[in-house]
Protein backbone atom coordinates (compact mmCIF):
# COMPACT_ATOMS: atom_id res chain seq x y z
CA UNK A 1 0.00 0.00 0.00
CA UNK A 2 0.71 3.84 -0.46
CA UNK A 3 1.23 5.78 2.62
CA UNK A 4 1.09 9.71 2.30
CA UNK A 5 2.66 11.33 5.37
CA UNK A 6 2.51 15.16 5.61
CA UNK A 7 4.48 17.59 7.53
CA UNK A 8 3.76 17.66 10.93
CA UNK A 9 2.37 13.68 10.80
CA UNK A 10 4.35 11.62 12.72
CA UNK A 11 3.75 7.74 12.30
CA UNK A 12 3.38 6.59 15.61
CA UNK A 13 5.15 3.03 16.82
CA UNK A 14 3.97 -0.19 15.51
CA UNK A 15 4.33 -3.99 14.23
CA UNK A 16 3.01 -5.13 11.23
CA UNK A 17 0.83 -8.23 9.86
CA UNK A 18 3.55 -10.25 8.53
CA UNK A 19 6.65 -11.58 8.49
CA UNK A 20 8.93 -9.36 6.22
CA UNK A 21 7.91 -6.09 5.62
CA UNK A 22 9.66 -3.31 3.04
CA UNK A 23 9.55 0.10 2.97
CA UNK A 24 10.62 2.27 -0.32
CA UNK A 25 10.90 5.54 -0.70
CA UNK A 26 11.31 7.26 -4.12
CA UNK A 27 11.94 10.69 -3.07
CA UNK A 28 12.12 12.19 0.66
CA UNK A 29 11.68 15.71 0.99
CA UNK A 30 12.46 17.51 3.96
CA UNK A 31 14.20 13.96 6.28
CA UNK A 32 12.60 12.87 9.35
CA UNK A 33 13.97 9.48 10.24
CA UNK A 34 12.88 5.73 9.86
CA UNK A 35 12.76 4.46 13.53
CA UNK A 36 12.92 0.69 14.71
CA UNK A 37 14.03 -1.12 17.74
CA UNK A 38 16.87 -3.84 17.40
CA UNK A 39 18.34 -6.16 19.85
CA UNK A 40 20.86 -3.27 20.55
CA UNK A 41 18.49 -0.70 21.10
CA UNK A 42 16.58 1.99 18.93
CA UNK A 43 18.12 2.76 15.77
CA UNK A 44 17.23 6.05 13.59
CA UNK A 45 17.72 6.31 10.40
CA UNK A 46 17.23 9.33 8.05
CA UNK A 47 14.86 9.21 4.91
CA UNK A 48 16.38 9.22 1.97
CA UNK A 49 15.57 9.02 -2.05
CA UNK A 50 15.86 5.65 -3.69
CA UNK A 51 15.65 4.11 0.02
CA UNK A 52 14.70 0.40 0.52
CA UNK A 53 13.88 -0.77 3.87
CA UNK A 54 13.73 -4.22 4.80
CA UNK A 55 13.43 -5.82 8.31
CA UNK A 56 11.41 -8.07 10.13
CA UNK A 57 7.50 -6.90 10.01
CA UNK A 58 7.33 -7.69 14.08
CA UNK A 59 10.01 -5.44 14.78
CA UNK A 60 8.50 -2.42 16.23
CA UNK A 61 9.56 0.78 13.98
CA UNK A 62 7.89 4.01 13.01
CA UNK A 63 8.64 7.15 10.68
CA UNK A 64 8.86 11.06 12.17
CA UNK A 65 7.10 13.53 9.72
CA UNK A 66 8.88 15.14 6.88
CA UNK A 67 9.99 18.41 7.52
CA UNK A 68 8.86 20.21 4.10
CA UNK A 69 6.15 21.80 2.78
CA UNK A 70 5.49 19.03 0.67
CA UNK A 71 4.57 15.14 2.12
CA UNK A 72 6.62 11.91 1.92
CA UNK A 73 4.96 9.08 -0.16
CA UNK A 74 6.05 5.52 0.92
CA UNK A 75 5.09 2.19 -0.94
CA UNK A 76 4.94 -0.19 1.98
CA UNK A 77 4.93 -4.25 0.98
CA UNK A 78 4.17 -6.78 3.58
CA UNK A 79 5.45 -10.17 2.90
CA UNK A 80 4.68 -13.78 4.67
CA UNK A 81 7.09 -16.56 4.23
CA UNK A 82 4.91 -19.70 2.92
CA UNK A 83 6.39 -23.08 1.67
CA UNK A 84 5.20 -24.23 -1.77
CA UNK A 85 3.01 -27.49 -1.60
CA UNK A 86 5.36 -30.86 -2.01
CA UNK A 87 8.24 -28.81 -0.02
Amino acid sequence: HLTVQHPGQDIGEHQDHGDITAVYTAAAPGGGDFVFDTDQGTRSVPFQDNTLFVFDGKQRHRALAPQARRPRVLLVMKFRRTRPEGW
